[in-house]
């Protein structure tokens, strides 16, 4: 017997025989909202990961500052996976700054890492969405290929020749 459920992502309503169960004990609308929680999840682990290891040298253990949670909220209109990337663009201009520039805390390194991110960001947006058209667009085109189950590439027509050499005068 179904009963009602929640979707833990979009919030939206169901019954649990039409909603994902996940290993979590949670339900998801579907699988893929679930695989797709899961990949943001583990994404900002590596952000968080990165800046506090890679770029501010904090050990194992160690607490991470509060404002890298602030900061990663202002750019909350982007995926965590997209973030992400735009770091690993950024590195090696970030390590440059990092281990070059004068800071007096840490939130002023913190500050300055998503300075440059942001400068970035909108390169790495426009890049992922012009992928995703392009990819969509591959697909449409496949589908086209083949209507009604008939591969237009295998079709061929015939056309007759048209002799036209006997209308022609010699000379």
């Amino acid at each position: 017997m179904s009963r009602k459920v929640r979707c833990q992502v979009t919030g939206e309503y169901g019954t649990s025989d039409t909603f994902y169960h996940a290993p979590d004990k949670c339900y998801y609308k579907t699988k893929e909202l679930y695989e797709n929680k899961i990949k943001e999840s583990e994404a900002r682990k590596q952000i968080v990961d990165t800046i506090c290891f890679d770029f501010l040298d904090y050990q194992k253990g160690q607490v991470f500052p509060k404002i890298l949670t602030n900061k990663l909220k202002e750019l909350s209109f982007y995926s965590n996976q997209t973030i992400l990337k735009t770091i690993e663009e950024c590195r090696e201009n970030i390590t440059y700054w990092m281990r070059h520039k004068e800071f007096d805390s840490d939130y002023g390194k913190i500050a300055y890492i998503f300075a440059i991110i942001r400068n970035k960001i909108n390169d790495v947006y426009k890049e992922e969405q012009k992928q995703k058209r392009q990819e969509s667009k591959a697909e449409a085109a496949l589908e086209n290929q083949t209507i009604n189950g008939i591969d237009i590439q295998n079709i061929s027509v015939n056309h007759d020749k048209k002799d036209i050499s006997k209308w022609l005068e010699e000379d």
